[in-house]
């Protein structure tokens, strides 16, 4: 393939994908048009940070049980608490 055929498929698809040319000689060079989505910067830190409230809200709760024990963390989980018998109404 003749290199000025390949230059063409090159700068053909640069095109195609939102890339500009900065300058054009025996090397072009392109420039990239796209910029970073502040929204979904911010759409991902919020996922995260549900995740990550979630998943610690899970492990406290986990924890809880499995242990028995009754931190300030779990308090809010004693009040939802189901009676095992009668000596415990």
């Amino acid at each position: 393939m003749p290199l000025d055929q390949r230059a063409r498929q090159v700068f053909q698809y640069f095109k195609k994908y939102n890339y500009d040319v900065a300058q054009t000689g025996d090397v072009i060079k392109f420039s990239g048009t796209y910029q970073a989505s502040r929204g979904q910067a911010a759409a991902l830190i919020f996922y995260v940070f549900c995740g990550k409230t979630w998943l610690y809200t899970f492990e406290s709760t986990v924890n809880c049980f499995a242990t028995g024990a009754v931190p300030l963390s779990c308090q809010a989980f004693a009040l939802f608490r189901v009676p095992t018998s009668f000596a415990d109404c």
